[in-house]
């Protein structure tokens, strides 16, 4: 039972009713469940609103990492929220870059090959079905094995396997153990891994808001990572007809909202203009410069110019198309895709038996269209709302999808309505070899001048208003810009780390050599952590940001290491003399010891540049003059202690917490 559960459980509310309030505060995480899956997935979620008509005086704080508008409102109402303070950060995920890939027979191989690149990385591929998730783990592997990757775990998880099982699954993920797992999208929730270097999803998402959830289980170290959709039309079939059975009522409003949330998706799958990122955060009312995105999605990367076209015309006639065909066919379903051909003037058998094409008036007229332009009409006219897809048991015994006018259809037959589809500008292709060939006269210019001018960066600093938290009627009005205002640099997407601003001191392959040798050790010392009941992961001792300025800077004592300072304190009292011990013999056993001695020289010329500093008093008035925190207090009164003050010795049990 989860603690979104057990709140509502009689135990919990009988505690609940003799506590005393001013010692209590209730925190509800997940707000989204209340509106975005509320209604099928946690019913309690809708019943908590019985909290604040029972503890009318107890604060309430709700929490989400995926609320719009509507969310917002839907959890005040629920929760009966009165007079709330709304505070909002950016939904903007830089270190994240994204990308929509056509699924087709080569999907599986290209995953493979994704995968064979960063066999030390952890990924996750999200699945639509159980199955599905059995079917691609089994199918990596064997992709894995045939291209000589033997070293690469890939294994599936799902609500069936056996709970025993899946935990020992779970925990080989997480220990890096096995590098990918296959799961269905209910696995994720609660997990914080943070060094998930990639997300990709075989299927579409049920919506934006699913799918910036599950995508965003990539990268929470910092670092980047990618997020790889792979999209087809016939997974919008598939959702959609679950969404349609799960329904009591084919035409309630909860329905309707999951079909246009699904269709949102839609667009997003098929856009090949907007920015990928700037649909995201406006989908939660964010707004967004594309320049930001600093070609960390595909469509920014790829440059497209969107041609409006007006195809009012054309969607009239294969409406046309469909009344005559569902006339011919006497009740029998059109499908998409014969409607589709018959338009382009398919002469099939599949697609014209049993017809009279000589009596279709708009027999052909797409026959200027190429199959994947006419498919991106098509596709258009049903998220557009002038065709509908409805799922119905055909004579076999399977379910099909026919077609039927959709609710905006008779809008555009009396011309109320416009359509217009977006495609590829004829002048992108030309920007776009523009572009390439000035980037080979820049690389080739640059190659022969021996001192190419550098741009220098201007070194003066604009000083920012100070936005003040002001009191209002007795409380704290904080401004949403105090949130989501931040230095453009911190916002850019794609740029360079600022973790190790020194140049590594060994060569790059050794570098890298030695960043898994460290995340090996670090894994090991974690593995024994667990065995002495810790609950401890490698990243809890050592995040791969740390292992990589280490790696870099290669301390060779523990003065050295301090003085990087990617580590704390503790982990460098637990683990610092086997780190160095590691990295001496990582030196000697690879002879790299005049690389490090280059670094040793120079550390000594630097040690007898620098001046001693001034030593420090160590009286009782040991107070800094802008203390933040020094405001009416009396410190004659506090006792502080004369020398050093006493240091913890760290011998595990988590670090001595």
């Amino acid at each position: 039972m989860g603690y979104k559960e057990a709140i509502l459980s009689p135990i919990i509310i009988h505690f609940l009713y003799h506590v005393e309030y001013k010692y209590l505060i209730l925190i509800l995480f997940y707000t989204q469940l209340f509106s975005d899956w509320g209604h099928d997935f946690r019913p309690d979620y809708n019943a908590l609103g019985c909290l604040r008509r029972d503890y009318p005086n107890v604060p309430l704080m709700a929490l989400t990492a995926t609320a719009n508008e509507k969310v917002v409102r839907d959890a005040i109402q629920v929760l009966g929220m009165r007079d709330p303070y709304i505070f909002r950060n950016s939904f903007n995920r830089p270190n994240l870059s994204y990308e929509v890939r056509k699924k087709d027979g080569k999907t599986i191989d290209y995953m493979a090959n994704y995968i064979a690149e960063r066999r030390n990385d952890s990924g996750v591929i999200y699945c639509l079905s159980r199955k599905d998730t059995e079917t691609l783990a089994d199918k990596l592997q064997k992709q894995l094995v045939a291209k000589g990757i033997r070293n690469v775990g890939v294994t599936y998880y799902h609500a069936e396997v056996d709970p025993a099982e899946r935990q020992k699954r779970h925990h080989a993920w997480l220990t890096g153990k096995v590098s990918v797992l296959t799961a269905t999208i209910a696995f994720g929730m609660g997990i914080d891994k943070p060094d998930v270097r990639y997300v990709m999803h075989y299927s579409m998402p049920k919506s934006i808001t699913h799918y910036y959830q599950e995508s965003g289980r990539a990268g929470r170290d910092g670092e980047t990572a990618d997020c790889i959709l792979f999209y087809a039309y016939k997974d919008k079939k598939t959702l959609e007809m679950m969404i349609r059975k799960s329904s009591t009522s084919p035409n309630c409003p909860a329905m309707r909202r999951k079909i246009d949330q699904l269709y949102g998706c839609l667009r997003y799958c098929e856009n090949e203009f907007l920015c990928r990122r700037t649909m995201q955060l406006e989908h939660f009312g964010e707004r967004f410069d594309r320049a930001k995105c600093n070609d960390t999605c595909d469509n920014c990367k790829a440059g497209l110019e969107p041609e409006h076209r007006n195809l009012s015309k054309e969607a009239r006639d294969i409406l046309q198309l469909l009344d005559e065909l569902s006339l011919m066919k006497s009740g029998r379903g059109v499908s998409l895709l014969q409607l589709s051909e018959l338009y382009r003037g398919s002469k099939a058998k599949s697609f014209t038996k049993f017809l009279d094409i000589s009596k279709l008036s708009a027999y052909g007229s797409g026959k200027k269209y190429k199959k994947a332009d006419l498919d991106r009409v098509m596709h258009a006219l049903v998220f557009e709302g002038l065709l509908q897809e409805i799922s119905q048991e055909n004579g076999s015994g399977f379910n099909s999808d026919y077609l039927q006018e959709g609710p905006k259809a008779q809008m555009l037959k009396n011309g109320q309505f416009q359509f217009f589809v977006d495609f590829p500008s004829s002048s992108t292709k030309a920007k776009t070899s523009t572009k390439k060939k000035t980037v080979e006269v820049t690389s080739k210019t640059s190659s022969s001048d021996k001192t190419p001018h550098k741009k220098k960066k201007s070194t003066k600093t604009t000083k920012k208003a100070v936005k003040v938290i002001k009191l209002k009627d007795g409380k704290f009005q904080v401004p949403v810009e105090i949130l989501d205002d931040s230095d453009d640099d911190v916002r850019k997407v794609g740029g360079k780390s600022k973790a190790s601003g020194e140049k590594p001191i060994l060569p790059k392959n050794h570098t890298d050599v030695l960043v898994k040798r460290i995340k090996k050790l670090v894994s090991m010392w974690a593995d024994e952590e667990i065995m002495n009941g810790n609950k401890v992961f490698y990243w809890n001792i050592m995040n791969n940001k740390a292992m990589g300025t280490i790696a870099a800077q290669v301390p060779l004592s523990i003065d050295e290491l301090i003085d990087i300072g990617v580590i704390g304190e503790n982990v460098v009292k637990e683990y610092g003399e086997r780190l160095i011990k590691n990295l001496n013999a990582f030196i000697e056993q690879n002879g790299l010891e005049k690389y490090v001695k280059g670094k040793e020289n120079k550390r000594r010329k630097l040690d007898k540049d620098t001046k001693p500093a001034a030593s420090v008093s160590t009286t009782k008035s040991r107070v800094l003059l802008d203390d933040e925190f020094d405001i009416d207090i009396d410190f004659s009164t506090i006792d502080i202690p004369d020398g050093p003050l006493p240091t913890s010795q760290a011998k595990s049990s988590y670090f001595n917490k």
